[in-house]
C-alpha cells in the first residue's frame, strides 16, 4: 500500500474496528500496536478546540490512534509507519 493511500484506507474503517500497525518510534524502537480510531472527545472529555485527526495528518504528518493494549492514545509519524494489518490482511507501507 502506498503511504498516500494509508490515511484513506484507515479513515474508512468504523471507529471501533481494531487494526494492527507497526512503526518506528522516535527513539528508534519498533512498536507493534493494536489500534482503534476511537474519538478522543467522546472518551476523555477533550474540548475539541485543537486540530482534528485529518488536520494533524495533513499538516503535521502525524497519525493519532487509540492503543487497545495500553488503553491510551498514541501517535506516529506517517514516514515511520512500516505496515498495517486490516481484517487479517498485512500491507507493507511504501513511499
Amino acid at each position: 500500500m502506498k503511504r498516500s493511500e494509508f490515511f484513506e484506507r484507515i479513515m474508512a474503517l468504523p471507529k471501533e474496528e481494531v487494526f494492527g500497525m507497526t512503526y518506528k518510534k522516535k527513539n528508534g524502537e519498533t512498536r507493534v500496536a493494536t489500534c482503534k480510531l476511537r474519538d478522543a472527545i467522546a472518551d476523555t472529555g477533550v474540548k475539541g478546540t485543537g486540530m482534528n485527526r485529518e488536520e494533524k495528518m495533513n499538516r503535521l504528518q502525524v497519525f493519532q490512534y487509540f492503543d487497545v493494549n495500553s488503553n491510551a492514545y498514541r501517535s506516529a509519524k506517517l514516514e515511520n509507519i512500516i505496515d498495517v494489518t486490516i481484517n487479517g490482511e498485512l500491507d507493507k507501507i511504501e513511499d
